[in-house]
């Protein structure tokens, strides 16, 4: 008797192979959560550095003034460092939530909150017929004169067809 496993591929972009359609699926759902969450950190992150650069124009607007004396030139560089790097690191996270809103909005939506537990049982679905499909073995049924090659193993082929056309109907 001999046993063939069957291994199937799935043509994926730019001619690479992709070995499962839930590990792409698995992909758009980790898309959507990794989305979220960057979103909410740079949100925070925006707040916070328009917070800093306040105090630091503040500060820079009182340099000198405590003892009105001219102030250093230190000082004012400093400051002036400090608030030119937190206005950077503001208008990245500015554009990082501006550029994400739509995604972080839409899968805050009820609509996309249905789609995206609909893909997370469809993920689900996909997972169940892959695992039938994983171990698929297909056995040499007749020889070339046309006979069975061992009836034992006929006989426990056929019912391990049987078998498998029950669980597959009882799961549709």
């Amino acid at each position: 008797m001999e046993w063939h496993k069957i291994t199937v591929f799935i043509p994926g972009r730019g001619g690479d192979f992709i070995t499962k359609l839930s590990e792409e699926i698995e992909a758009i759902l980790h898309f959507f959560e990794r989305c979220k969450t960057d979103y909410r950190w740079h949100e925070e992150q925006y707040i916070a550095e328009e917070n800093r650069e306040n105090t630091l124009r503040h500060e820079l607007e009182g340099v000198g003034i405590e003892f009105r004396s001219p102030p250093k030139y230190k000082d004012r560089a400093r400051l002036a460092t400090d608030l030119q790097n937190a206005l950077i690191a503001r208008r990245m996270s500015k554009d990082f939530v501006t550029q994400y809103r739509s995604v972080v909005e839409f899968a805050n939506s009820d609509l996309g909150k249905n789609d995206i537990s609909q893909l997370k049982q469809k993920l689900g679905e996909v997972r169940k017929s892959e695992s039938l499909m994983q171990n698929r073995v297909f056995f040499k049924r007749k020889t070339e004169n046309g006979k069975p090659e061992n009836k034992a193993a006929q006989k426990n082929l056929d019912q391990m067809i049987r078998e498998w056309k029950r669980k597959t109907k009882s799961k549709h």
